[in-house]
């Protein structure tokens, strides 16, 4: 019975990471398939690297994504995806929080 439940935490734990790593490598995509959306949220100081931050934050969020799928860099995916969740901007400017996500990041990063 113990063996059954170890083996469901680890394909839920496995099927959350999947969920990160999908999520993360589309919004990775889409800062270039739709880069105005977030050259807006970019702090009016550096709109004149806009298209710089834009580029490289979807770069990381991609680089994230894929890490969180491989067992030696999931760790660092996590603090990774922690840090991206809580830099990019403060929650005021993406109308909501992102905390939610950062704990999932947290979590599917163990």
């Amino acid at each position: 019975m113990a063996r059954r439940a170890e083996s469901g935490q680890a394909n839920a734990r496995r099927r959350s990471r999947g969920a990160l790593a999908l999520f993360f490598i589309a919004a990775g995509s889409n800062h270039f398939a739709s880069p105005g959306a977030y050259r807006q949220i970019v702090p009016p100081s550096l709109q004149r690297e806009a298209k710089l931050i834009v580029e490289v934050s979807g770069v990381a969020e991609i680089a994230g994504g894929l890490a969180v799928l491989l067992p030696g860099a999931r760790r660092a995916a996590g603090v990774s995806s922690r840090r991206t969740c809580t830099w990019r901007a403060p929650p005021s400017a993406s109308g909501g929080s992102r905390a939610g996500l950062c704990t999932l990041a947290c979590r599917c990063s163990r």
